[in-house]
């Protein structure tokens, strides 16, 4: 529901980042310095060799763990130039990429496992562990942090003449959900919360703010771009509603829910709305007034506005109702390497069927560190056959 999972014991739960996991590449991919090509599922005395569906595989794929090969062995190799079966790869194959897998969208009903709900008051310190929250969510707590959003103006360095000005409150109301529910990351634009107070039903969006960017940026965002929501943290976006207020300061033409839930939410006819932090009258813009934050790797939603807030009955039968909308993300962080096979080079072979002029059957590549050590193996879905005048290139690429 938001919180490290209880125990009797103490425990302590860690995760590499993405960015840990692209140092942890990075640092050693060094480690991958030679390649081999091998033809150990080839026999020179039959025909033709294995096609399609015919290769066998080198380790399952249950539960889609991506590690395997322990204890492989390269049955037969092809020379690399008469003495050597290794070659170096190419200084490219240092690059290293990240891209994201998106989970789908996902509807969590409130129950006791999925979604928590707390009201939290800043002055409770004394009765209430959870007032620790106001810190761990950057929710002004402190005299000096009200003041930054309530008594001073952004020419001073706050944001007391913004929107944001609103977001200092003594109550919050925290939606928390469970961890199992979400990816690595919430996508803030996906937002979508239902929930009923004694007084009223909202429907929360999370959407960006309005800056001078190409739509299709904020398209591709997960979370809010700009330094505006500092305070906040990172990974995060503010909520807003038609029930307390329609976008443009209350335009009674748009919705929050305009573009929800399509694929280019911004770019696309109709547009998702942005959020604009303070009124500009020669443009035509009216500030937007935000009712919450969302804490798009932690899974929880602060709803700071009172409307909302000092309605919520925690233990009423509205607060059951509460649902949240979202999409997911985990991230895959992978490495290509090159590895060119010339001409004139791997034109012969360990394998005891193979005779000087046969044309090579390659299934397998090995990949080793400076020790000889194999650090990866990949294996062709057909056979390649090389011919002595044969350049190829073969791009390996290893997900971590």
């Amino acid at each position: 529901m938001g919180f490290i999972a209880s125990a009797d014991t103490f425990t302590i739960k860690g995760k590499l980042t993405p960015v840990g996991r692209q140092l942890l590449i990075t640092n050693s991919n060094a480690l991958i310095t030679t390649f081999a090509l091998g033809d150990s599922d080839a026999d020179y005395t039959v025909l033709s060799g294995l096609t399609y569906g015919e290769i066998p595989d080198f380790s399952g794929d249950l539960n889609t763990v991506n590690n395997g090969g322990a204890n492989y062995n390269l049955r037969s190799v092809l020379y690399y130039n008469g003495t050597s079966i290794v070659k170096p790869v190419e200084v490219s194959s240092l690059g290293i990429n990240t891209s994201y897998d998106y989970n789908g969208f996902t509807t969590v009903e409130y129950s006791a496992g999925t979604i928590s709900q707390h009201i939290i008051n800043r002055l409770s310190g004394s009765t209430d562990p959870l007032t620790n929250l106001f810190y761990s969510f950057g929710l002004p707590k402190s005299e000096d942090e009200q003041l930054y959003f309530t008594g001073l103006t952004t020419s001073e360095g706050g944001f007391s003449d913004t929107q944001l000005s609103g977001m200092s409150q003594d109550n919050v109301l925290l939606l928390g959900l469970s961890g199992s529910t979400y990816g690595e990351i919430i996508d803030g634009k996906s937002i979508k919360i239902q929930l009923s107070t004694t007084a009223s039903t909202y429907n929360l969006y999370g959407t960006f703010y309005n800056q001078d960017i190409n739509l299709t940026q904020y398209d591709n965002s997960l979370v809010e771009t700009s330094n505006v929501l500092s305070p906040f943290g990172t990974n995060r976006v503010l909520l807003f509603s038609d029930e307390i207020m329609k976008p443009n300061g209350g335009d009674s033409t748009k919705s929050w829910s305009t573009g929800y839930g399509t694929e280019k939410a911004f770019s696309s006819v109709p547009k998702k709305e942005l959020w604009n932090l303070s009124t500009v009258d020669e443009l035509s813009i009216t500030g937007d007034t935000p009712v919450g934050v969302a804490y798009l790797d932690k899974g929880f939603f602060a709803i700071t506005h009172p409307d909302i807030v000092n309605n919520f009955d925690l233990t009423g039968t509205t607060a059951t109702a509460t649902t949240i909308e979202f999409n997911s993300v985990n991230s895959n962080v992978s490495q290509q390497v090159t590895c060119i096979a010339d001409r004139n080079t791997f034109f012969n072979s360990t394998n005891t069927t193979f005779n000087l002029g046969d044309i090579p059957r390659i299934t397998e590549i090995a990949l080793f560190d400076n020790n000889g050590n194999m650090i990866a193996i990949a294996k062709m879905n057909t056979t390649y056959y090389k011919p002595v005048n044969d350049i190829v290139i073969f791009n390996v690429i290893i997900d971590y």
